[in-house]
């Protein structure tokens, strides 16, 4: 049996020191998962195996053989795959060019438009994923369908070790079940496979072995049949929780401030109707693809509608962003990478961005008001960073997702539309989430909440719309709201008050 061994490793950059003599080893033959807070390590030890960096000092050992990984290339030679959590597809190519791009295994075979796609669709056979028409170009695929070709697109190489940073994360529940029987199905054949996920039911179903890192370092190693989740995260978090998720509030107010009336979208909408009141928050479930991302889209003014919207009884047109900004109606977006985020600029002008008018004297920016509201931003959000001048891409997913909140809050909206806001973030991060949510609420701000995560719906939510067949199938009530009531009018089934 295989074995890779981190030995001592230690990478910092500057100041900081991402991982701390770090040491364990991961056997061939299990799913090993990877856990810990956004910041304690796991990505700079997956970036450090792919490649992607260098090692300071430590050593990479696989079957006893010393790996000497300075470059991505050196990682694919080795037999090592990485599916990570932000896509490596090339956007106007289509799914099976991605496939099989610089991987093309009959080398004297001549390379045709039908031949790949042909083995496209083998490959779709193989691996038990619906098939899509290998000619759609990548752009045009949800981000669930794109993490899906992401993940073949590594699979088809036919890696020793296979590493999944956050892979179930864009996922609807139909296909992470799929890539947990995949991971299985990889481990029993002999493969390596590193999980990293912060869903720890995920953790408790796949994987074999668990490994906690905090600040960098190696905290532990438990059998999952072991432990529980209490232990892992008091493990993450180097203190005991009292509760993951917070009580259920009630908005004091019921008035309605966003009425929706019919509102269609093509294909993808039929006549949805609900409303909005000030201080609530409401969920949105239901199964992916059954146009949540529609509906939310087109409250913010990017998808042409039909149908009616009214603020405060007062009907609005939504032609744009910056309508839907200007009536202080805002959307954090499912992928903050590439949706949220402007991500080779500042964590100062990414959250100044849509306030800009606001903090300008006759047309010129003021830096003093500028920098003296982002503080009070970073403050309320408890964003860490060292100063606002870095660029947002060197900070965690969940400071990430701070960020995108902070920009609207600086912005003064009150209607807030979130989209998946805790995919792909630790556990602490999502407390503090959660309490950010539940703050707002008590402010008179009313949020609408799409996850996919039930879990949330039900403790955070007053009232749950379940959207099934492109329209609303059940509004269920705080007493209704329950696991078997939301995934019951997730399929269309009646439900029994």
């Amino acid at each position: 049996m295989g074995e890779l061994i981190f030995k001592n490793i230690t990478k910092s950059f500057g100041a900081v020191r991402a991982l701390d003599n770090f040491s364990c080893s991961i056997s061939s033959g299990e799913v090993h998962a990877l856990l810990g807070e956004n910041g304690a390590g796991k990505s700079t030890l997956i970036k450090l195996l792919s490649g992607a960096v260098k090692l300071d000092t430590g050593s990479i050992e696989w079957n006893k053989k010393l790996l000497n990984i300075t470059k991505p290339i050196d990682s694919i030679r080795s037999g090592i795959g990485t599916v990570y959590q932000e896509l490596s597809l090339i956007p106007d190519l289509t799914i099976s060019q991605n496939l099989f791009l610089n991987h093309w295994p009959n080398k004297s075979q001549i390379i045709s438009k039908k031949i790949i796609n042909q083995k496209t669709l083998e490959l779709f056979n193989k691996y038990n994923v619906d098939v899509i028409d290998p000619d759609v170009i990548i752009s045009d695929l949800s981000l669930a369908s794109k993490q899906t070709i992401e993940i073949l697109k590594i699979i088809n190489r036919n890696p020793e070790i296979v590493v999944l940073d956050e892979a179930t994360s864009a996922l609807s529940l139909k296909k992470v079940e799929w890539l947990l029987l995949l991971c299985k199905k990889l481990a029993t054949e002999g493969k390596t496979v590193i999980f990293i996920s912060h869903r720890l039911y995920e953790i408790s179903t796949v994987c074999d072995r668990v490994t906690v890192l905090r600040n960098g370092q190696y905290i532990g190693t438990k059998n999952i049949k072991e432990t529980n989740n209490d232990e892992l995260i008091q493990m993450m978090l180097g203190r005991k929780m009292s509760s993951y998720y917070p009580e259920r509030i009630k908005s004091a107010e019921k008035e309605s401030i966003l009425e929706v009336v019919n509102l269609s979208c093509g294909k993808h909408l039929n006549k949805v109707s609900f409303d909005l009141k000030k201080g609530e928050i409401l969920g949105v479930g239901g199964l992916a693809g059954q146009g949540q991302s529609a509906l939310f889209l087109s409250l913010f003014g990017m998808l042409r509608y039909t149908g009616d919207v009214k603020l405060n009884g007062k009907r609005i047109i939504l032609k744009n962003s910056y309508n839907a900004l200007k009536n202080g109606i805002a959307l954090v977006p499912e992928d903050r990478s590439t949706q949220g985020l402007i991500n080779d600029k500042t964590i100062r002008e990414n959250i100044s961005i849509v306030s800009l008018k606001s903090i300008s004297k006759f047309g010129v920016l003021s830096g003093k008001i500028e920098e003296k509201r982002i503080t009070k931003i970073i403050d309320e959000l408890n964003i860490i960073c060292d100063r606002i001048d870095k660029p947002v891409s060197s900070m965690s997913g969940g400071n990430q997702q701070k960020v995108v909140l902070g920009k609207f809050l600086m912005a003064e909206t009150n209607i807030l539309l979130l989209f998946d806001v805790t995919r792909g973030i630790d556990v602490g991060t999502k407390m503090e989430i959660f309490s950010i949510i539940q703050n707002l609420a008590k402010t008179g701000h009313s949020i609408l909440y799409y996850s996919t995560d039930i879990d949330e719906l039900v403790t955070l939510c007053e009232r749950v719309i379940v959207m099934y067949d492109k329209n609303i199938s059940e509004i269920l009530n705080s007493s209704a709201i329950n696991k078997v009531n939301i995934l019951k009018a997730s399929v269309g089934e009646e439900i029994d008050f």
